[in-house]
């Protein structure tokens, strides 16, 4: 019951993260609750990973506001509320890398070339 590698590696970036940032680090305390089976299987798979529970939470609550930011982003550009750029910003990634995810996300590119002008002037400032 091992964790994907992705997540291992997040763990441990979060780690190295927290050390390197720790005397510019402010951090609030979240609380949830939960049904103890989510809370046994919190434990074992943190033990597993050989972290703590607090790390392991937070490794999986950014990645999982990484996906429903995805899932959000996609969603606008779907429905033509944003343009291209915009959901990038959205999604928290860069134009390029946005476009990159089109096909595994079944993304339509609906442009018109003001958007493309803006596209490229948003890209030419960064």
């Amino acid at each position: 019951m091992n964790l994907p590698p992705p997540l291992q590696e997040e763990i441990l970036l979060d780690h190295l993260s927290t050390f390197t940032h720790i005397v510019n680090m402010k951090t609030v305390t979240v609380s949830a609750r939960l049904e103890a089976e989510e809370a046994d299987l919190l434990a074992t798979m943190a033990r597993l990973e050989g972290c703590d529970r607090s790390s392991l939470i937070k490794a999986v609550l950014r990645r999982g506001m990484r996906e429903i930011r995805m899932e959000r982003a996609c969603t606008a550009f779907r429905k033509e509320e944003v343009t291209l750029s915009r959901a990038a910003e959205l999604a928290g990634v860069g134009p390029w890398d946005f476009l990159a995810l089109a096909d595994r996300e079944k993304l339509n590119l609906h442009y018109d070339v003001d958007e493309l002008e803006a596209d490229l002037e948003t890209l030419n400032q960064v």
